[in-house]
Parts: structure tokens; C-alpha cells; sequence
């Protein structure tokens, strides 16, 4: 059927049966009325037209109407509805009192399909209006395109309808890259095999990088991808000849070009050959700065300086920066500072009239967007002198001193009225003398003034007092371009931040807050380009604020690592964010440290870096940045102390009796002292005598063995102290002879009086102990039941308890004493004292009395001495 023609002419006053495709089961509504329908997928047709009537069945829904032809169907639309059938009785009743007829014509469309409303783009072999029952048809795209489907065939088919009657469906299947035949359930378009992801191709100035898919496989085989020079490069700008080409498999990957040279155009091509381009590019890399101008040099018959230009071979050269430096030829000293940028047209500058007795340094570099190159240098003197008339600027300029001539070098302070400010707060006369065409010297007065950073600034235009914003008081750290004292109306700053800060408003001006009557002062303030690009005035103050920041608390060194938290609150600074850890500086004997440089790239807001296994107590560089120099964080950190090595060597000065020890190195952490244990033992049956327990500071490396006469034994042992700790010990022993020792002093006396076995005591004359000369310190006298001379040396250096008769075997402290003079004490008179108990001695007991001095410290014995005082043979 030929929707929206009539298929026999119509006539006017002929009857005529119309209606309108809607889906099945649709009614009509307000959007499908009778003249919209007619005019957009309506059909008129005769009632007894045979072919007409096999599409009237009412279950594929079409609605009819009766209507009248007047004169022409485009009249209809003013035409009234007459009635809306449901069914059709003029057509449907013959199809209803013959179903076997109705079956017969669904069976013979059945066998066709209508060519199908696809993407334009589709091609179909072979290419027809209809096509029959299960006809393969191929399909095929324009290049870089390629359908879903090589093949599709018709599958049109006749199938009940809710009321158990035949309908005719129409449908296509396609054939996958399996083999295997699919129902078509959507539109099929062409669809665009290979892309290169959005937002990945980079350029830079030596490479260019992208990244692609391929949403079918079939037609991405064999691509290759090549990168080549575009074309011949000229003889100022030579570029080598580029030719990479790689293939490029599965469905997705990265191609990159090797390295190119800057400000270059390349050819960037994907294809699957022999001829089939997926995508071609032609790209540029990107500028960098430019080389020096090879010539500089000086016009001497007009003052002017000349450089041969720069080509455009690393980068498009957008000008010239000229800075020229004046210094007293007499001292060298500073004088003036002057900054020129001037296009890339220009190649010559006349500088302004020389000072007299002055020296010139010229530099003259060129620019790209990348930034300025390096420069080339000339250097040159000038010999003039002169006075200055009073100038004519301003008449509201007020000049101090007030005079009609200034001679030269000579300072002048300018000052305007309430409101206004001039361009110079000082000025001073510079006049000059300079040959003219003729080579004949002329005398040029001149004017310089003194910019916001102190240097002298030629005066090029007339000085007038002008509406000024002074500089703000923001935030010390932000950067003003320009930097000046005050600023003119609407002049437009940048503002930038040392590196680890930004400035989330890069440009301010100083605008009019209020419209006032002329000659009033203005009402001025600053104000903010936001992201719009509209000025708002500023808020509060501008301050720079800390992209990058190591988490408060986080950071952690041990003995063997450094490790941190951190956050980046503005990625846009962050990116490409590196952490290295390295060896401060080089190490030296005796402390020799490997070379550490551990580098790893961070990502994300937030995250923590830690050092690889580090030495202890040694110094490392932890530094966070953003490539090339962008220093986010920086710190030199020293790794905390371990416990020292032994020490290597310790030996007996026979000729003084006096031990020695080679000193440590603060390798593991710095050496705060040394620990020297000294265990006393007597001559004949190497009973324990005494031990003494020193603390000794780091500078002391030697100390006299206490002396008991000759064939005296002494094991030493001494071991270094960090703030981590005591380290290892070293042990020696010795044995002195009657020559190697000087006679023992008088420390203590080993004779026990007045022994009492019934009482349980005895008398015991005592001298404190002087060679542990320690503040802090106190006398204890021990009571052991026992002469063995390992376990009195247990004693000694144990934490005794008081006496305690439940295990009348254990060494107990009798007494504390306050001991600063000899003095006899009775032991065993069963007193108390300092919490402590002088007991009565056991008849059948054998005992040992020992006398302690111990030096404390936050109430832990860490020096101090023990002698033994002689047994006390407790029987009668």
C-alpha cells in the first residue's frame, strides 16, 4: 500500500474510506485527529478496492473514516468528522465470514519484506524496493565506517494476534561475526570502527601521543600507524627526517612518536593499507625557548643598538627583550635598570640618552610562547655632563627643592594633591651630551625617575598627577606583575604565588567604586575577574593559598625510615606530583652511608610516601615537586638513633694502672657517654672484693682502676650510650702485679670487731666510699649469707629487698647511712630506719657484710660501687 496517496483518483462528492496507522492497539486522540492523519501517514481508498482491502484488518490498527471528496483532498482539512470506526463493516465483513481467505493473503505477504529505513548511509547489495523470504542482502559502509552486519535477510512471517487471528510481522536478521543469524531489534547504522579517545592526543615539544579504540575488531586489522615529517624543512630551520611506523594491535592502545623537534609540523596517519585512512592529523609541536641572536652591536653614529633576528625554527618569535644596565664607570656601582620588549618585526633600539661617565651592559634575547631564550651580551661607555631646566609637567606637580635649573645626578621629590599621586615619587636630572648626525656633540637634558623596586627608569612622556591605587596590603607572599607602590585606574594586575601556593584569582584591577562630580576625590577599590570573566569587587583579603601540604602529625622517622602523609587540596597544581628521598650530602670514615634515591610518582588528593630502609641516624633529603622545579615541599631530615657498636679496643696502662678505651664514632647516634663496669677480685682465692659501676661522658676515654695491692684480678667491661640506649660491651680482663698498681687508699675496713653470735651482732668499722664522687648519692650496708663471690656480686649489682625471715638465706639491705665519716656501726642491733631492718645475725650462720654506694637517678641505681667489708662467722 502507498501510504498517503490515494490509490484511484478521487472525484469530487465521491465517497471515499480513509484512515491513519497507529500502533496496534492505539486509538485515536487529540494528536492524531482526522486532518492531521490524513496529511502525515493517512490512506484513502475505494471500500471496494480487493487490493486495498487485504491491509484493512483491524488487528494491525488502522482507523477509518467515511468521508466525502469535495473537490480536492487538500480541502480536507476543514472538513468535519462524520464518524470514527472501531471496525470496518464496508471491508471487514466478507474477511470475517472467510478466515481461510485471510489466512491465504497473510501467507502471501509473508514471503516478502519492504526495503528497510535504515542509516542512509547503508549500502545494500543487491539494492531493491522488495526483497523475498529469507533473500540475503549485503551490506556494506563508506571507508572508516562498517555496519553491525555483512549480511542480513529478509524474515517476514504471519503470526496469531491476541483474538487468535493471522497477522503480518515483518522483520530482518543479520548474521554476527560468529556466523550465527540474529533478530534485528534496532535501527542498524554504520558505525565509526576505529577513534582516538577524546582528550588524550598531547603534543609537546618533542613527541606526540595518543590514545585509540577499536569498537570492531574485523576492521582493524593490520592498521599500522606512521609519523613523519610533513614536509621539507627550509635552510634556516633544517629538521631531520622522521619516519616511525608501528603496527597496532587488539582493540585498544597507545601510539607514540618518537622524539621530534620543537615548533615542527608532523603527519600523524593510521591505516589499514593497502588505502583505507582510519585517521590522519597534521600537528605541530610546541615552542620552546628560542636560541640567542648570534649578532649585538652598537650604531656608534646613532646611539642605536642592532641584532641580527631570530628564525622561528624552536618557536613562533613574538619579539625581543632588551635589558640594559647602567653602572658608574668610576666604582661600578648600580645606577639605573631598564626592561624593554619590543616585537618581532623590530631589530634595532635606540636606547635613552646615556648618563654621563657611564658603563652599559646590553642584553637582547628573543621570545616565544615558551618563554625568553638565552641572551646575547655587549657592553659600552659613555662620556657626557650637563644641567636640567626646571621641567613642564603637571602644573599641580609640587617639586622639592622648588628651583628653574637642577644640576645633574641631583634628586628632586615629586608630590600631587589629596587624591592623586605621581607616576615618580623622585626624579633627578640626567642631561647628557651625544653626537648627532654629523658626529658633532650635542647636549640632551633628560629626566629619570625612580621606580616602586628603587631603580632609575628614563622619563619618556610628560609626568602628570593621576588618579593611583596604592599597592593593597594582601597576603606578603602574593606577587604583583607589575610590582609598583600605586597603580592607574583600570590598570590590570596578575597575580601569582611563590611555588607550592596559588592564588585562585589571578587578576585584580583598580576600578571607580562611585561616580563623583569632577575635581572631588574618587572613590576607588579593587576588584576580581571571576571565572566569567566579570569583575567583582574584592572581598576581604587575597591570599595565597597552600596547594600542597603534608598532613600536621604525620610525619614519622625511625631508625631505618621516613614516611609522610599528604594532601593536595587544588589538583590543577598537583599534577605530575614526584617524591624523592636521597642521602643528604656524601658520607665520610668512620660513618660511610650507601647512596639512597628512592622516586615515586604520586596521584590523587591524598596519599603517603615512604623512604625505602634507611641508616640510622643519618641525614636524608625528603623533597616533594612538580617537574621542572616547583618545590611543593622540601625537608632534611636525620633518622633517629640506634644503639652504638661496641667499642673496638680496651686495654691496661701498666706503667699507670689506668684503663683505656678507642673511642666511638656517632654513627648510630651520637655517643651521650660510657658505661664502664669494674668486677674486683682478691689475690689468693679470687673472692669478690668489690664492683664499680661509672658513667662516664663522651670526651672521657680512660679511667684509673681502683687499687687492692698486687695479683688483684679486674674484669672491665664498657659499652657506649646513645639516647636510644647502652649498645654492646666490651669485655677484658687484668691482673695487676705490686709494680703495676699504686697501694690501695684506705677505702674501707676489712676488720670485723666485737662478733656477739648470742646477741646476733657485730661491730663494723666504716669509711665511705670517695671514688664514685657523685651528688645523690647514698650508703648501703648488705648482709649476704654467703662467701661465694659470684653471688656477693649479684648482690652488689641487684635490687635488694629488706630483711625478710621467711627466707633468712636471701642478701638484704640492714641500713641506709648517711656515711661522710669513718664511723663504727653495730650490726645487727635489730633497729629500723628507711624502711629497712638491721635484723639480728642467726647463730650457725656464716654472713658477709658489704658495703654499697649508689648514685640514683629517677630512683634507678645507674652508678656506683660495692665493697666487701670481710665474713662474720656467726658461731661462738
Amino acid at each position: 500500500m502507498d501510504r498517503g496517496t490515494p490509490e484511484t483518483p478521487v472525484r469530487a462528492g465521491e465517497e471515499r474510506v480513509c484512515g491513519c496507522w497507529l500502533p496496534k492497539g492505539e486509538a485515536p486522540h487529540a494528536r492524531h485527529d482526522f486532518p492531521w492523519c490524513l496529511f502525515r501517514f493517512s490512506v484513502c481508498i475505494s471500500p471496494s478496492s480487493a487490493r486495498s482491502r487485504r491491509h484493512l484488518s483491524p488487528s494491525v490498527g488502522l482507523w477509518l473514516w467515511s468521508c466525502p471528496v469535495l473537490g480536492s483532498i487538500m480541502a480536507l482539512p476543514g472538513l468535519a468528522l462524520v464518524f470514527l470506526l472501531v471496525l470496518t463493516p464496508l471491508l471487514g465483513t466478507q474477511e470475517q465470514r472467510d478466515p481461510a481467505a485471510q489466512a491465504r493473503q497473510g501467507a502471501r505477504d509473508a514471503e516478502t519484506c519492504q526495503r528497510p529505513l535504515w542509516d542512509p548511509r547503508l549500502r545494500l547489495t543487491p539494492d531493491q524496493e522488495e526483497y523475498s523470504k529469507n533473500e540475503e542482502v549485503t551490506l556494506s559502509c563508506p571507508k572508516i565506517f562498517q555496519p553491525p552486519f555483512t549480511h542480513v535477510r529478509c524474515a517476514g512471517e504471519v503470526q496469531p494476534n491476541i483474538h487468535g487471528k493471522p497477522v503480518y510481522i515483518e522483520g530482518w536478521l543479520g548474521k554476527g561475526t560468529g556466523g550465527a543469524w540474529t533478530r534485528i531489534r534496532s535501527k542498524v547504522e554504520c558505525v565509526e570502527a576505529f577513534q582516538v579517545v577524546p582528550g588524550t592526543l598531547e603534543v609537546s615539544t618533542t613527541s606526540i601521543k595518543l590514545n585509540w579504540t577499536c569498537s570492531l575488531p574485523d576492521a582493524c586489522q593490520r592498521m599500522q600507524a606512521t609519523c613523519r615529517l610533513a614536509g621539507p624543512s627550509s635552510s634556516s630551520c633544517e629538521a631531520e627526517e622522521v619516519m616511525a611506523k608501528e603496527m597496532l594491535h587488539s582493540q585498544n592502545g597507545t601510539f607514540t612518536c618518537p622524539p621530534l623537534q620543537p615548533f615542527t609540523v608532523y603527519s600523524v596517519t593510521i591505516s589499514v593499507p593497502p588505502s583505507t585512512i582510519l585517521f590522519t592529523r597534521l600537528l605541530r609541536t610546541k615552542a620552546t625557548v628560542p636560541e640567542k641572536p648570534e649578532r649585538l652591536w652598537l650604531d656608534a653614529s646613532t646611539g642605536t643598538l642592532r641584532w641580527q633576528a631570530l628564525p622561528s625554527c624552536k618557536g613562533e618569535i613574538l619579539g625581543y627583550q632588551l635589558n640594559v644596565t647602567a653602572r658608574s664607570a668610576q666604582d661600578g656601582s648600580f645606577l639605573e635598570f631598564q626592561q624593554v620588549t619590543v616585537n618581532s618585526s623590530v631589530t634595532q633600539y635606540t636606547p635613552p640618552r646615556q648618563m654621563p661617565g657611564s658603563k652599559y651592559t646590553v642584553t637582547v634575547q628573543g621570545l616565544t610562547a615558551a618563554g625568553a631564550g638565552d641572551a646575547s651580551h655587549l657592553e659600552f661607555q659613555a662620556y657626557v655632563s650637563g644641567t636640567c631646566q626646571k621641567p613642564w609637567w603637571d602644573t599641580r606637580l609640587r617639586l622639592a627643592p622648588d628651583q628653574e635649573e637642577y644640576n645633574r645626578n641631583e634628586e628632586v621629590m615629586l608630590s600631587c594633591p589629596e587624591g592623586f599621586q605621581p607616576p615618580f615619587t623622585h626624579v633627578r636630572c640626567a642631561g647628557e651630551v651625544q653626537p648627532n648626525i654629523h658626529g658633532k656633540p650635542v647636549y640632551i637634558e633628560e629626566w629619570l625617575g625612580k621606580d616602586p623596586g628603587g631603580a632609575w627608569i628614563h622619563i619618556r612622556s610628560k609626568v602628570e598627577c593621576m588618579v593611583k591605587c596604592q599597592k593593597p596590603q594582601w597576603d606578603t607572599r602574593i606577587l604583583f606583575a607589575p610590582d609598583r607602590g600605586s597603580y592607574d585606574l583600570n590598570e590590570t594586575l596578575t597575580l601569582t604565588c611563590p611555588e607550592g601556593y596559588w592564588s585562585s584569582s589571578p587578576e585584580v584591577a583598580c576600578m571607580k567604586l562611585n561616580p563623583r562630580q569632577r575635581f572631588l576625590m574618587p572613590h576607588i577599590g579593587w576588584f576580581v575577574k571571576n571565572s566569567m570573566g566579570h569583575w567583582k569587587p574584592v572581598e576581604g583579603n587575597m591570599t595565597c593559598v597552600e596547594a600542597f601540604q603534608v598532613v600536621p602529625g604525620t610525619l614519622e622517622v625511625s631508625t631505618t625510615s621516613i614516611k609522610l602523609n599528604w594532601t593536595c587540596s587544588l589538583p590543577d597544581a598537583c599534577q605530575r606530583m614526584q617524591a624523592t628521598c636521597r642521602l643528604a650530602g656524601p658520607s665520610s670514615p668512620p660513618c660511610e652511608a650507601e647512596e639512597v634515591t628512592a622516586q615515586e610518582m604520586l596521584h590523587g588528593h591524598k596519599g603517603t610516601f615512604t623512604c625505602p630502609p634507611l641508616q640510622p641516624f643519618t641525614v636524608y633529603s625528603v623533597t616533594i615537586s612538580v617537574p621542572p622545579s616547583t618545590i611543593l615541599f622540601t625537608r632534611l631530615l636525620r633518622t633517629k638513633a640506634t644503639v652504638p657498636e661496641k667499642p673496638e679496643r680496651l686495654w691496661l696502662d701498666a706503667s699507670t694502672g689506668t684503663l683505656r678505651w678507642q673511642a666511638l664514632p656517632s654513627c648510630k647516634g651520637e655517643i651521650l657517654g660510657y658505661q664502664l663496669n669494674v668486677t674486683t677480685r682478691g689475690p689468693q682465692d679470687g673472692g669478690f672484693l668489690q664492683v664499680e659501676r661509672l658513667m662516664l661522658s663522651s670526651s672521657v676515654t680512660e679511667q684509673p682502676l681502683p687499687a687492692h695491692g698486687p695479683g688483684t684480678s679486674y674484669t672491665v667491661a664498657v659499652r657506649g650510650l646513645t639516647a636510644a640506649g647502652a649498645g654492646a660491651a666490651l669485655l677484658e680482663e687484668f691482673q695487676t702485679n705490686s709494680s703495676e698498681t699504686p697501694d690501695p687508699p684506705d677505702v674501707s675496713s676489712r676488720l670485723v670487731r666485737d662478733i656477739s653470735p648470742s646477741r646476733g651482732t657485730a661491730v663494723l668499722p666504716l669509711r665511705p666510699i670517695t671514688w664514685v664522687p657523685e651528688a645523690g648519692s647514698e650508703h648501703q650496708l648488705l648482709v649476704a649469707a654467703t662467701h661465694n663471690g659470684t653471688a656477693l656480686e649479684g648482690a652488689c649489682s641487684g635490687e635488694l629487698q629488706p630483711f625478710n625471715a621467711s627466707r633468712p638465706p636471701d642478701a638484704y639491705v640492714a641500713a641506709v647511712l648517711n656515711l661522710t665519716a669513718p664511723t663504727a656501726f653495730v650490726l645487727g642491733d635489730g633497729t629500723h630506719g628507711h624502711g629497712f631492718h638491721n635484723a639480728p645475725l642467726r647463730p650457725g650462720w656464716d654472713y658477709t657484710a658489704l658495703l654499697r654506694l649508689v648514685r640514683r637517678s629517677q630512683q634507678v641505681a645507674v652508678a656506683g660501687g660495692c665493697s666487701s667489708l670481710g665474713t662474720l662467722p656467726a658461731r661462738d
